[in-house]
């Protein structure tokens, strides 16, 4: 999995898993070539595969305030009219120059 022990100690903090479903994390790193001791939750099967995670999932901050603001912006009727009007004036635009082009 790994070529030096530098490697071993950067992605100590990771969680292993396998393809059978034991869950584990590296303890220790053995010698200079990459070789590491794990532990996991259960005892392993000759024909399981260790893999690792390489990324994390982040979700964004969210704040109660920005989320209300964004909900809000819209909160009349004349508002969404309006918003309505832009669009079909923009279809009859686009309308109008097709039919020039023809």
């Amino acid at each position: 999995m790994f070529f030096n022990s530098s490697d071993i100690h950067w992605f100590k903090p990771v969680e292993l898993v396998t393809k059978y479903g034991r869950r584990g994390h590296i303890k220790a790193s053995l010698g200079t070539h990459g070789h590491m001791k794990c532990v996991f939750d259960d005892q392993l099967k000759a024909n399981d595969t260790v893999m690792l995670h390489l990324y994390k999932r982040v979700f964004p901050k969210w704040r109660y305030e920005e989320a209300q603001a964004q909900a809000t912006h819209f909160t009349t009727l004349e508002d969404w009219q309006q918003l309505g009007s832009e669009d079909s004036n923009r279809g009859t635009i686009n309308n109008s120059m097709e039919e020039e082009h023809d």
